[in-house]
């Protein structure tokens, strides 16, 4: 496989412009093998196939079908599931008056799914249909058959796999028939095409892990599509660690303990961002529990206060002994993690993560993102990086609450570390 790099470059921004996709580093590794392959495929150069992409709808399809991230798991992120299952299904299936429908955009192999029809049948809910959709091929084949190996269920655990799969023989397990008629697979560019279901239709949406690779604009389109689908009551749900703060949308988040979601009605008390933040009162969080500080172990550099910069840290601050401070570096960082976070790298995540918290140890985005890793893999590390983040955000302006480099609002910021730091949680 050679292909050169200003071919990359000529198809990477073509698919940004007409798909709305965004690729880092092992984005443009996965754009160059489906180039070869597609082109040797087609028996021309990658040369010929770059040209043809522009115009050939299906070729340029199967491309973005190619570089998608068909990582996933039963129950992603289980504190997620724990707030659909005890809170909002309930809540949601009560106030139904017809059929419940919920949607699982951008569903890999379908264990996602196939997790929330068990927990609709799990909820007692007698009516309802999950549409999943995938711009891959291969994703809708494997959605529709059902069929899993033993490595592909990870996160189910052995009583709903042994009530809701049935072997067929050798390592591959199957979805029982009942619950595959719940389930319809759709194949649809989510960022090109309209949503496979009616406005006004949808009780739930996840559409998790998805955001990150794409740009602004094609992520706010594909936001607006979804609160236009959603019931009144529906509720968006995102990936544990994305947030839509940096976002034009009228989607607000709800706290669920530590979960957020996102409905169609914003809550009581949520203000357009456009409105400006709000009184700085409200941005200034009781301290958590006691406990070890990470500011006093990190030393005196760690203080965010002194020489505050439009970032709200001093270059001395920002920075290891000897390095200096590279914005670019600590984004790229935060970047790499969040895509192995959501690829299910949970050590290369947490490396990244690190890293840009050591760069800039007085912001409280890179340690946050740290402990959500650290937590995922039950490291307890986790609760000291979420400390040092609590710590950055009591000693940070209401600019620093805006760091373009989190994404995240003053709010939601400190909703999460107070959850997470909560004794007893």
């Amino acid at each position: 496989m050679n292909v050169a790099p200003a071919l990359l470059d000529q198809v990477q921004t073509l698919l940004a412009r007409g798909a709305g996709v965004l690729l880092d580093g092992p984005g443009r590794q996965r754009l160059a093998r489906a180039l070869d392959s597609e082109a040797t495929r087609q028996d021309i150069s990658v040369a010929d196939l770059a040209s043809r992409l522009a115009e050939d709808d299906h070729a340029r399809e199967a491309i973005l079908a190619d570089i998608s991230v068909h990582e996933t798991s039963w129950f992603r992120d289980p504190s997620l599931w724990t707030v659909l299952a005890q809170d909002v299904l309930p809540e949601l299936l009560s106030e139904s008056p017809g059929p419940f429908v919920a949607w699982s955009a951008g569903a890999a192999f379908g264990q996602e799914a196939y997790s929330l029809a068990i927990l609709l049948e799990e909820a007692g809910a007698s009516d309802y249909r999950v549409v999943a959709s995938d711009v891959s091929a291969l994703a809708v084949r494997r959605i529709t058959a059902a069929r899993y190996l033993g490595r592909e269920l990870r996160g189910l655990s052995p009583e709903r796999r042994d009530r809701w799969l049935e072997p067929l023989g050798g390592d591959t397990h199957q979805i029982v028939r009942p619950l595959r008629a719940r389930v319809t697979a759709v194949r649809q560019n989510i960022v090109t095409a309209p949503p496979p279901l009616a406005a006004g239709s949808c009780g739930l949406v996840l559409c998790r892990y998805l955001m990150i690779y794409l740009t602004p604009a094609a992520a706010g389109g594909l936001l607006g599509r979804i609160h236009d689908l959603l019931t009144p009551r529906g509720r968006l749900a995102l990936g544990a660690s994305e947030t839509l703060a940096h976002l034009d949308t009228s989607l607000r988040p709800q706290a669920h303990g530590t979960t957020f979601l996102y409905p169609r009605v914003a809550p009581a008390g949520a203000a357009h961002r456009s409105a400006g933040p709000p009184p700085a009162a409200t941005l200034t969080p009781r301290r958590p529990p006691p406990g070890p500080s990470w500011r006093a172990q990190a030393g005196p550099s760690a203080d965010p206060r002194p020489g505050r910069t439009r970032s709200g840290l001093s270059p001395a601050s920002t920075a290891g002994p000897g390095a200096s401070v590279d914005a670019a570096e600590v984004a790229r960082l935060l970047e790499v993690g969040e895509r192995a976070f959501s690829a299910g790298d949970l050590g290369a995540a947490a490396t990244a993560f690190r890293a840009a918290a050591y760069l800039r140890p007085g912001s409280p985005i890179p340690h946050l993102q740290l402990g959500l890793a650290l937590e995922a893999v039950g490291d307890p590390g986790a609760e000291r990086a979420f400390r040092a983040a609590w710590d950055a955000l009591a000693g940070a302006d209401l600019g620093d609450l805006r760091d373009p480099l989190g994404g995240y609002r003053a709010e939601e910021l400190v909703h999460l570390l107070a959850a997470k730091l909560s004794p007893g949680r």
